[in-house]
């Protein structure tokens, strides 16, 4: 059960912070970097049993695994805490999760830190958008 309701929340927080309005027409990018938006790849040719990349070798995933060790944790905590039995399967999941995000499949996102709020949200947690959306901020 705990794990059914993380998934949950994390789907619900995916959902609240992404916009996935995918315009027609070339490649916007993602919008201006003094907005704090940044370009991230999603691999498509990963799968379960290659291994968690890296470092330097998945930008998302480095940021993600800094967030974590932000709020003093592992890798191996935060898998665990998400129900799973190992940091590749929580890397997985992330990235079936970004790849799902990547509506015109050209292999970009772009994402963004959540500003410190009163809601605490952990430093793992980011905005998401496709290159492809527009954004006001």
């Amino acid at each position: 059960m705990p794990r059914i309701a993380s998934v949950l929340i994390l789907a619900c927080a995916v959902s609240l912070l992404s916009a996935s309005v995918v315009l027609a027409g070339s490649s916007k990018g993602c919008p201006a970097a003094s907005s704090g938006w940044m370009p991230g790849a999603v691999d498509w040719t990963w799968e379960l049993g290659d291994g968690v990349p890296d470092p330097g070798e998945d930008l998302l995933w480095d940021v993600a695994a800094a967030g974590v060790a932000a709020d003093g944790l592992t890798l191996e905590d935060i898998a665990e805490l998400f129900g799973f039995a190992t940091v590749e399967e929580f890397y997985a999941f992330a990235l079936e999760g970004w790849r799902g995000l990547d509506k015109d499949g050209d292999g970009e996102i772009c994402f963004k830190a959540q500003a410190p709020t009163q809601n605490a949200w952990p430093a793992y947690f980011f905005k998401f958008i496709d290159n492809q959306a527009q954004t006001a901020n």
